[in-house]
């Protein structure tokens, strides 16, 4: 379970979305990744007090953990960059 603040951007860098200036931080269970190199995975690598930025291919992310289509506006092949702020982690507990 992550507690954390995001923001991705197009490789045009368009903000899809902004966590950072909300009120509340994002909190969610780490699932499974859906992929190799995804959102998930990345995640893992981080620890609370952690921050950085990471690539997704575009395409990857919207069929895969977005279950959408890939706008018209995000070019095919191109990547999202992710930009995390860890706030917490905790292990679940069994």
């Amino acid at each position: 379970i992550v507690q954390m603040h995001v923001k991705y951007t197009s490789s045009k860098d368009s903000v899809l979305f902004n966590s950072f200036g909300m009120p509340q931080p994002i909190t969610m269970e780490v699932p499974e990744s859906q992929f190799k190199g995804s959102f998930e995975e990345a995640l893992k690598e981080f620890s609370a007090g952690d921050s950085g930025q990471f690539l997704i291919a575009a395409d990857s992310i919207f069929r895969a953990e977005f279950g959408a289509p890939r706008p018209k506006f995000i070019d095919s092949g191109s990547f999202l960059k992710f930009t995390v702020k860890i706030l917490k982690d905790e292990k679940k507990e069994a």
